[in-house]
């Protein structure tokens, strides 16, 4: 498994334009596989919250709730 590093300053951060609706659905994937009891890893903990917490803050940006669940 590829160890997730946090970019520092003096690397390029790499860009792409994404639909939002790609973001929200991320979003929702991570949300059903953590309340469907999957076990994370004590390693994996960290970077999962952040992703989430991440997702959620980019979201509220765009006026969308975070832990909204869409069906």
């Amino acid at each position: 498994m590829e160890e997730i590093k946090e970019v520092s300053n003096e690397q390029e951060v790499k860009m792409v334009e994404i639909p939002l609706s790609i973001v929200k659905n991320l979003r929702h994937i991570l949300e059903v596989v953590n309340t469907r009891g999957f076990n994370w890893r004590t390693e994996e903990l960290l970077p999962v919250g952040l992703i989430v917490k991440q997702t959620d803050e980019f979201l509220s940006k765009y006026g969308e709730v975070g832990n909204e669940t869409t069906q």
